[in-house]
């Protein structure tokens, strides 16, 4: 085994970009680890445990090879679509093995779970790294090399399912930016990733305020305009809600509106007690 990996420091695998974590494995001779722990993965889940069990003596003896097997294996057992590959991570997490994985480790397999459309997978690995990691106790505040965190990455994807995970988790994640200011919000409008957008709006509107380092809100990008008709549609709904008083409030509004210059595009709203009114994504006057 390579001398000055026998040498090095657990901290060590903290110290890379999520996305050299591959890179440095196979750099440092160990991508015949990484392999075996990939061809491990395709047995049966009593295999699977077995060898789980063997990756987590290593790993406690400080054999480094045993973090790239685990790697590995958990890389496949993604890819993998029967039920086996959730029966193996409930098994990493009870069996206190992921906590033993580098936390950046940790998010380089998060994303493949993101990509794989994997929730599940998801979950074990983010709660397994949070248990008792001293390096790094929440993987879903750390920031790639671009800025970029877990939320981000789902965010592209649209895996709606991933962001309430990581919203239950920590709410801090909302308002982290990336390197270019971007938040959750400005890649959602990004990548048009409806099922994201709306559950974003159902949590805060403001949160489609922020400006990036080009000065632009995620209303100014590709999604913008549905995210605005989705804002006036939904207050005027609320409005309309809450009894007459409120309605003829909405009906003013709506009146009002008209006169407002509009900073976005304006929308027509249909509605059976209504005329066809103008709607103004601008707040009237208190």
């Amino acid at each position: 085994m390579n001398a000055s990996l026998e040498n090095t420091p657990m901290e060590f695998w903290g110290e890379f970009p999520a996305r050299l974590i591959e890179e440095v494995l196979l750099e440092e001779d160990l991508g015949p680890a990484i392999r075996a722990g990939r061809k491990k993965a395709a047995g049966s889940f009593p295999e699977i445990r077995q060898e789980i069990n063997e990756i987590k003596k290593n790993i406690d003896a400080k054999y480094k090879p045993a973090f790239a097997q685990l790697y590995g294996l958990c890389q496949a057992l993604i890819l993998r679509t029967d039920p086996t590959r959730l029966h193996a991570f409930n098994y990493l997490v009870k069996s206190h093995t992921l906590k033993r994985m580098p936390p950046k480790m940790g998010f380089a397999l998060a994303v493949q779970t993101i990509r794989a459309n994997f929730p599940e997978g998801f979950k074990k690995i983010a709660l397994g790294i949070k248990k008792g990691n001293p390096l790094h106790p929440d993987i879903i505040l750390y920031q790639d090399n671009r800025g970029e965190t877990l939320g981000h990455m789902a965010t592209k994807a649209d895996r709606q399912e991933i962001i309430q995970y990581i919203a239950c988790m920590n709410r801090e994640f909302l308002d982290i930016p990336d390197r270019s200011g971007n938040t959750l919000c400005h890649t959602a409008s990004k990548y048009c990733a409806m099922d994201t957008i709306h559950y974003l709006l159902g949590l805060s509107k403001r949160l489609f305020g922020k400006r990036n380092h080009n000065g632009k809100t995620a209303l100014d990008l590709e999604a913008g305009e549905h995210i605005c008709r989705t804002i006036a549609v939904k207050s005027v709904h609320e409005d309309l809600a809450l009894g007459e008083a409120r309605k003829r409030a909405a009906l003013e509004k709506l009146t009002l509106a008209k006169n407002l210059p509009p900073s976005k595009p304006i929308l027509q709203i249909k509605k059976p007690y209504l005329r066809t009114e103008m709607v103004s994504l601008q707040d009237p006057a208190p």
